[in-house]
C-alpha cells in the first residue's frame, strides 16, 4: 500500500524526499534526519547543495540489511579536511555495477 502511494505521488521516478522515503521506509522523516547527521541509514544525494534524495534501489538495500551509508558528516568532514573524492557520488555520476560503497 505504501509502495503504492509513493509511486504513485511521484509518477514512478525512482528518486524519494525525505518525506516519501521515510513513508516507503515505515519511519518518521525526523528519523532520516538523524540518521544523516550521524552518517548513518540509508545512501543518500544531496541535488543542488540543498535538496536531499533517496534512490529506491538504496532504500531496499537498506531494508536488506546490506548497504549502509556510513558518510562522514559535513562538520566532521570540514573539520578532517577530506576532500572532494572522499565524499559521496552526485547522483547523476554512473553507479558501477556491484557498488556496495556509500
Amino acid at each position: 500500500m505504501i509502495v503504492k502511494w509513493c509511486l504513485d505521488t511521484f509518477c514512478y521516478t525512482p528518486w524519494f524526499d525525505t518525506e516519501a522515503a521515510a513513508a516507503y521506509l515505515r519511519r518518521e522523516p525526523g528519523t532520516l534526519k538523524g540518521w544523516r547527521s550521524r552518517g548513518e541509514g540509508p545512501r543518500f544525494y544531496v541535488v543542488n547543495g540543498q535538496f536531499i534524495r533517496y534512490h529506491i534501489d538504496d532504500l531496499d538495500a537498506f531494508v536488506r540489511g546490506r548497504k549502509h551509508c556510513k558518510r562522514i558528516p559535513r562538520w566532521l568532514r570540514d573539520r578532517a579536511g577530506l576532500s572532494a573524492a572522499e565524499r559521496l557520488p552526485s547522483p547523476s555520476s554512473p553507479r558501477p555495477e556491484g557498488d556496495d560503497k556509500c
